[in-house]
């Protein structure tokens, strides 16, 4: 059931790809990501935060066409991105009660109610030496769970 937007959402309630979109410009600008903003989904809107955090030490090579140009070279970006599950508010429908097996699925879930939590990590690699063109390449992502990280990265 989809959550109604609200007349006094207007100017501080953006989709979450905006937030992601954010991110990137960030990195390709070398600036911080910081920001602190409602996100909207359609069927939630929650409390969204950015947070600049440490890039990882050591080298992290490109899989990408740049990677063949030992010359260029670019940097690594890392940001932090928190969903609150306090003041999150969702449509007021009545959920049915779950059927035995799906609470029981349910229990593998890795996610609790809690906050969520997912870090990034941006490499930047210019196109061309000289130009002001870069290329973005995801090489982090860690979901952070109550059971560990779930892990997406493009290293071997």
């Amino acid at each position: 059931q989809a959550l109604v937007p609200q007349l006094d959402w207007s100017g501080n309630t953006i989709n979450p790809l905006g937030v992601f979109k954010k991110m990137l410009l960030a990195a390709a600008r070398q600036e911080s990501c910081e920001d602190d903003v409602w996100g909207y989904d359609g069927k939630r809107r929650y409390r969204l935060t950015l947070r600049d955090i440490p890039a990882p030490k050591g080298s992290m090579p490109s899989d990408g066409a740049a990677a063949l140009q030992p010359e260029v070279t670019g940097y690594v970006y890392a940001c932090e991105l928190t969903m609150y599950a306090k003041g999150r508010q969702s449509a007021s429908g009545q959920m049915p009660k779950p059927s035995l097996l799906a609470s029981r699925f349910a229990a593998l879930w890795p996610f609790g109610d809690g906050d969520r939590r997912i870090t990034f990590v941006i490499r930047v690699l210019p196109i061309f030496e000289g130009n002001s063109l870069s290329r973005l390449e995801l090489a982090d992502i860690r979901i952070h769970t109550r059971i560990g990280a779930i892990v997406g990265s493009d290293s071997p």
